[in-house]
């Protein structure tokens, strides 16, 4: 975590290559940085490198560690932020954007944007839920909220990784710890 300004507020520094050279084209930074953000804790890019999505899962927006998504767009060399979205789950500790108690995925033109957040974290159990987000220009809206579908979803740590297709019509959300039996 970057501290310049604050302690644990984060930054995203993106790279582009030419041949075999990397050099730095952005220092990217949340438009109201705070305090143990941890802006930078889970990072996404598009196909084509024109959205990067930067979790801030340690944002305190209405509640503490509620957690936030930035959404940056490139034009050019040129780097802004477009978006701050922040869970329909309103609640303390939900740590939307977080990439190790949650996960985000997006499709390749950046459209749909599917991101964990933790509804309850109790003896040592897991429940999560997958939110899924749509952009139409340059505003986002809340589409769906996914729960776990098993009975023992406070188990299951469901939504800890998540993966999207290209066009946003399939979503996968894994559940590391479910223990129910296979069905058929």
């Amino acid at each position: 975590n970057n501290d310049e300004g604050g302690t644990n507020r984060g930054r995203a520094y993106v790279y582009s290559r030419s041949g075999t050279t990397w050099s730095l084209e952005a220092d990217l930074a949340p438009s109201d940085p705070a305090d143990y953000d941890q802006f930078g804790n889970g990072l996404l890019m598009n196909t084509d490198g024109s959205y990067v999505i930067v979790g801030a899962p340690g944002d305190d927006t209405s509640n503490t560690n509620r957690g936030a998504i930035y959404v940056f767009t490139r034009s050019g060399t040129s780097w802004s932020q477009q978006a701050k979205i922040l869970p329909n789950l309103d609640q303390s500790s939900a740590q939307f954007g977080s990439g190790l108690q949650g996960a985000t995925a997006i499709n390749s033109d950046c459209s749909y944007i599917a991101g964990c957040v933790q509804k309850g974290y109790a003896g040592g159990e897991f429940n999560g839920a997958v939110e899924v987000w749509t952009r139409s220009g340059t505003t986002w809206s809340h589409q769906a909220t996914i729960d776990a579908p098993a009975s023992n979803a406070s188990r299951s740590y469901f939504g800890r990784s998540i993966a999207m297709n290209s066009t946003g019509e399939y979503l996968v959300i894994g559940a590391e710890n479910d223990d129910r039996a296979a069905s058929s």
